[in-house]
């Protein structure tokens, strides 16, 4: 249901314009990200993340919702997911994307951060394909695939020291700058 044209396009042009000529990498970088993902099949490109990390109040989750609002409602519950999800869950709205990208807020939200396998959460949503599963009639059920771009933000780097180096090579780390992507970023959002 978030998915669908919504809004005045010109406005939103002319937004993204100005961004643009900002020449601020880290919108430049996650619009291109949006517009690519469905590309990554055609060109037989494995699926990555992008990683967006800083300070709060940088311009982190407005720079997600800009790069929502290429496919679908940027708001808070639509487009974009948290880092909340279970792995089913993961799986199924992975599957339903399909070449859309995934995009995921907040990285500080994971819950017992201690304990969390980052290495094993980058794998499983650049894997491609959800597990295989049985049902009630002793059936197979489809498997969910995908080939998408993910799109996460966070305030530290998402990736740690002791990952697993395949974990590593698909993910690409943005750290904002020292200072704020946007101006107006309340304005921007609405």
């Amino acid at each position: 249901s978030s998915i669908h044209e919504e809004g005045d396009y010109n406005i939103w042009l002319k937004a993204v314009k100005e961004i643009r000529a900002t020449k601020r990498f880290e919108p430049l970088m996650f619009m291109a990200a949006s517009f690519a993902s469905p590309l990554l099949e055609l060109l037989g490109v494995q699926s990555f993340a992008l990683d967006l990390w800083g300070n709060t109040e940088g311009g982190k989750t407005v720079t997600l919702h800009l790069a929502a609002s290429i496919w679908a409602d940027p708001h808070e519950g639509k487009f974009i997911g948290n880092f909340q999800s279970t792995e089913v869950a993961y799986e199924i709205k992975q599957g339903f994307l399909n070449n859309l990208p995934l995009m995921i807020d907040d990285s500080s939200n994971i819950k017992d951060r201690d304990k969390f396998n980052y290495s094993t959460f980058i794998y499983n949503r650049c894997n491609e394909k959800g597990k295989s599963r049985s049902n009630i009639s002793r059936g197979i059920e489809v498997e969910n695939t995908w080939r998408h771009i993910i799109l996460m933000t966070g305030e530290q780097p998402f990736m740690k020291d002791n990952a697993q180096g395949g974990a590593i090579n698909r993910t690409l780390e943005l750290c904002c700058g020292a200072e704020a992507i946007y101006k107006d970023p309340s304005g921007l959002a609405d």
